[in-house]
């Protein structure tokens, strides 16, 4: 009987994360293709979509709605580009994000990360123009730097569920 009922939580974690966006996550092997390219990993966090991903996998939820690791995703893509079983990591990381919302379990990471996504349109902002330009290089888009682009950022964010969790600026 217990393994009747793990296996429901299993499948009903990954049916859940697939409705937020993460319908690849089942299709993970763990072979950390992503983790070799992730800007994430190489700052400190330790394999976080192996380990995240796998708890998916094994309907552990707990562990899942505290982990700062998702809202450290600079959505740079290079997961993506790599994963060999179309997973979409980057899709995974971002139901994760909806699920710890959803659950009123957001990390004080996220919290400071909504922040600056709210005031610069980027969860880390660096202005690099002017080394850019000493070497030659061509202006980066930027929402930091388009006052329309910011005012739909802040909409889409006042507009989604993270608004419920009262850490928008006002």
């Amino acid at each position: 009987m217990k393994y009747v009922v793990k296996v429901e939580r299993k499948r009903n974690l990954v049916e859940v994360i697939s409705n937020l966006g993460g319908e690849g996550v089942s299709k993970c092997i763990q072979c950390g293709s992503c983790m070799s390219v992730c800007p994430v990993t190489l700052v400190g966090f330790d394999y976080p979509n192996k380990k995240l991903f796998k708890f998916v996998q094994m309907g552990e939820e707990d562990p899942l709605l505290s982990d700062p690791s998702p809202w450290a995703c600079v959505a740079c893509g290079r997961c993506i580009e790599v994963c060999s079983q179309d997973v979409n990591p980057f899709s995974v990381y971002f139901a994760l994000r909806r699920l710890q919302v959803r659950g009123f379990r957001i990390h004080p990471l996220a919290k400071e990360a909504v922040g600056s996504i709210y005031e610069s349109g980027h969860a880390i902002f660096v202005d690099n123009s002017e080394e850019r330009e000493k070497f030659g290089l061509p202006e980066v888009s930027s929402a930091a730097k388009s006052k329309k682009d910011l005012n739909e950022i802040r909409e889409i964010l006042r507009s989604s569920d993270i608004s419920d969790l009262g850490i928008l600026p006002r």
